[in-house]
């Protein structure tokens, strides 16, 4: 008898059959140690493509192959625990498992073809058959080589991406897990190769709106589950810094609808008074880090998620976050959501300038009294807190003179050609809404010269749900970011100025340019350069727009995104209240 023949015979046999069903039923335990690679050479002898039925053959007797589909998922699942925890790779498995590839997806286009999903008419079994394909499809493109043939291939790509928008409109399909999983994997890999974002991003970015209620829909079943499932919840949320990444409309979208259940995720999380289980904790721990560094990029990109954010509690949930790392006997190191709670609470004292987000944070402070004695007083969270509360207290104190200025209506004409250097009653634009004018001519003429294209783009932003770049931040909060931010660097910049005078004594003779990079991932950079350099990095037409004749005062340049190296918004410090100095 041939060697052939008496492997397929062990494929075949009873006892392997039961071996492999024992596999799949179970969940995951130490006996799924041998599946891999003991049982590789079975797998592929029962998904060979020599084995997929014909379309029109309904009656096919396919449990064997969807016992391999989840045993072999299974096996997966085993080697990646092992492979952490040992933190050592086995490249000949893997090998293995590529060489899976083709037959693999085979299979997942037999049953994305049979099972008629689209329609809404599969059965239950069709169902099961494509949960457990795209499962192993998931796991297996967990490895760089499998993720990048699968982004490659645009067909297979299309079909992926429509079933997982499709099945993401409910998110209670029992195959939609599997899809979310599946295009992680896909993002991960696009992410760290930039030839594969190319194929993977248009597609994204056909259906901005609906990829952003899919991913938002995600996060509010798995905030609805109970008992909460943090492995759930967690892909929910790193879908969020995920997706926003594909292109600005979907960003724009996810991050101006989505402050709501961000905060009540965290509240779920945080609020508990027992103890998590050693398995949730770490679950538990990343779910925070995701949470509050996307809540931080929605606060800080829109100005009316703040309030919203307070609205939903996130004050209070921060104030619950010392005692949910106390009562979880959590290692400070690994308590790496702390920065990012500073970076919120920042946020929210410069947020103060708004009588809408200062009236919330004073219902917050009432309440507050009976949270604070949780705080750990020598913790960042308590410092930063009671900071808070004092920036509120002085706000409230002047809240009458900032009404007052308000009520007037006194602003810059933002016609850069406009020779009124002084605040006085200013009209909108009402296309846009953001463009304040001293009188209808300077309106037309800056019409004209600048402002039809940006209010256009204002106005289909806001279609999306969003807000544009350029009113994203307003000038009133831009002045008191900056107040905060120069003069805590005031003595640096002086430093700066004397070492450019030093180097080159003609500088005295004109203004410097201070440019102030607020970054989400290094934090803010400030650096000094020669007017004229300045004009030249922006160039002509951006530095005509942005500053006006007569001006010698130190200009500052804000980039508010990381993410996108560009200035956003130039103008006089004079503005903000910050005089010039070079002593």
């Amino acid at each position: 008898m041939s060697r052939q023949r008496r492997t397929s015979r062990f494929h075949d046999l009873p006892s392997t059959i039961a071996r492999i069903n024992e596999f799949a039923s179970e969940s995951l335990s130490a006996k799924h140690k041998e599946i891999l690679p003991r049982y590789l050479e079975t797998f592929r002898y029962h998904l060979s493509t020599d084995k997929i039925p014909s379309l029109a053959d309904t009656d096919a007797d396919l449990s064997t192959v969807r016992a391999c589909l989840v045993a072999f998922t299974n096996g997966l699942l085993f080697l990646e625990v092992l492979e952490k925890g040992e933190n050592i790779h086995h490249p000949g498995i893997w090998e293995g498992v590529i060489s899976m590839w083709k037959p693999v997806y085979s299979w997942a286009l037999y049953f994305f073809q049979s099972s008629d999903i689209l329609s809404g008419n599969a059965s239950a079994v069709q169902e099961e058959d494509v949960a457990s394909v795209t499962m192993l499809l998931a796991q297996m493109s967990a490895h760089a080589d499998i993720s990048r043939v699968i982004i490659s291939n645009a067909v297979f790509l299309e079909t992926v991406c429509r079933l997982w928008l499709f099945l993401g409109r409910s998110c209670e399909h029992p195959a939609y897990p599997a899809f979310r999983k599946l295009m992680h994997g896909l993002l991960s890999g696009a992410k760290k190769d930039p030839l594969l974002s190319r194929t993977l991003r248009p597609v994204l970015i056909r259906n901005p709106e609906q990829v952003s209620k899919v991913v938002l829909r995600s996060l509010i079943t798995e905030i609805q589950r109970q008992p909460t499932n943090f492995e759930y919840l967690m892909h929910a949320l790193t879908s969020f810094p995920a997706f926003s990444e594909a292109s600005d409309d979907v960003h724009n979208d996810l991050y101006a609808h989505s402050a709501p259940w961000l905060c009540r995720a965290i509240r779920l999380i945080v609020s508990r008074r027992e103890p998590y289980s050693p398995f949730d904790v770490a679950d538990a721990i990343h779910c925070l880090i995701i949470g509050f560094e996307t809540v931080y990029g929605c606060c800080w990109s829109f100005i009316y998620t703040s309030v919203t954010a307070c609205d939903h509690q996130l004050l209070e949930s921060i104030l619950k976050v010392d005692r949910f790392v106390r009562i979880n006997q959590i290692e400070p190191g690994k308590a790496k959501f702390y920065d990012t709670i500073i970076d919120v609470l920042t946020l929210a004292m410069v947020n103060t300038v708004y009588r809408s987000f200062l009236r919330r944070v004073r219902w917050v402070m009432a309440r507050a009294i009976k949270l604070e004695p949780d705080l750990d007083m020598d913790g960042p969270i308590a410092k930063h807190w009671f900071r808070l509360k004092e920036v509120a207290t002085e706000h409230e104190i002047a809240k009458q003179r900032y009404d007052i200025e308000h009520d007037k209506g006194l602003r810059l004409c933002n016609n850069n050609k406009c020779p009124k250097t002084s605040r006085e009653p200013s009209r909108r634009c009402s296309g846009c809404w953001v463009s304040f004018y001293c009188s209808e001519q300077c309106q037309r003429l800056h019409w004209v010269g600048d402002h039809r294209k940006a209010c256009k783009d204002i106005q289909k932003s806001r279609k999306m749900g969003g807000m544009h770049d350029t009113c994203a931040r307003d000038r009133h909060l831009q002045g008191e970011w900056t107040k905060i931010k120069v003069r805590q660097n005031l003595r640096h910049l002086v430093t700066m100025r004397k070492a450019d005078i030093l180097k080159n004594p003609a500088a005295e003779n004109y203004p410097t340019a201070i440019t102030v990079n607020f970054c989400h991932e290094d934090g803010v950079r400030i650096s000094c350069i020669a007017k004229d350099e300045a004009r030249d990095i922006m160039g002509q037409d951006d530095w005509d727009m942005y500053t006006r004749d007569g001006d010698k005062v130190l200009i500052l340049m804000e980039v508010p995104y990381g993410r996108i190296f560009q200035l956003r918004a130039v103008y006089p410090l004079r503005a903000c209240g910050i005089p010039q100095r070079t002593d």
